[in-house]
């Protein structure tokens, strides 16, 4: 061999070792906290604890909403679905104005969206270390998720069913308030729908999602019969089997005739 080979691999070999040592140096000094995070990230996952939803009471504390394994469970359905709401996903826009993140269970109707904040929760989480295959090899750090506050509601279950079952499937509300405390103890809106099959109620034709006790406007009925047919109870008047036939008019004299 030549020297002139000699000297060509030897300078090769000299410029091979200069890059190597060259790019070894990038990555480990220049580049080494990019590919560090890297790593970390491949290796490292947060695996998300999701938080229970707060418990709904009525008056008597008897449970109206509570959480299933696969989610949230309306124990008297249609009864109470416009007092207590749904929840589901949250959308786009509540992703973009209201800070929530995608696939969120939120609150999107009565008191499930109107306490959304309270009743919700913080999620915890778990950081964990996994090899290649994705498999966990350690936990590294937990924080436990915190279950949402309680809710009890004004409401009374037995008077809300009752009112429900009266209104069977005809169109039209029942609101009872406490006159003493204006606590409200039943409010039914009919139809009613089943909160775990929100798509069927969406598309049904006489509109039971819209809450007719809150959002209907309707004229006033005869209101001041009530005032009058107290005071003609306590006059001894009338009683429970008195009858009176409203004809829809009053005739003053032989002129005057009102109705």
């Amino acid at each position: 061999m030549n020297n002139k080979r000699v000297a060509g691999l030897f300078y090769a070999l000299v410029t091979l070792t200069i890059f190597g040592i060259g790019r070894l140096f990038m990555l480990t000094v220049v580049e080494g906290e990019y590919y560090q995070v890297l790593a970390d990230e491949n290796r490292v996952a947060l695996k998300i604890i999701k938080a229970d939803r707060g418990v709904m009471y009525d008056r008597h504390g008897e449970i109206l909403v509570r959480n299933k394994p696969d989610g949230r469970e309306y124990v008297y359905g249609s009864d109470l679905a416009h007092v207590v709401g749904y929840v589901g996903e949250a959308d786009e826009n509540e992703v973009e104005f209201l800070e929530y993140k995608i696939k969120d269970i939120v609150g999107k109707m009565g008191l499930e969206k109107q306490y959304d904040v309270e009743i919700r929760g913080q999620d915890g989480g778990v950081i964990v270390e996994t090899d290649a295959g994705g498999e966990i090899i350690r936990e590294m750090g937990r924080r436990g998720p915190v279950t949402g506050e309680s809710l009890n509601l004004t409401i009374d279950l037995g008077v809300q069913k009752k009112a429900a079952e009266l209104m069977g499937n005809d169109r039209g509300a029942v609101v009872v308030s406490d006159p003493k405390t204006g606590e409200i103890l039943v409010l039914v809106s009919s139809p009613g729908f089943d909160p775990t099959e929100i798509q069927k109620a969406i598309k049904a034709k006489d509109l039971p999602m819209f809450n007719r006790s809150i959002g209907g406007e309707y004229p006033p009925g005869s209101t001041f019969k009530i005032v009058t047919a107290v005071s003609a109870l306590e006059e001894g008047k009338i009683d429970e089997t008195t009858k009176i036939e409203d004809t829809g008019e009053i005739k003053i004299g032989d002129k005057w005739r009102y109705g």
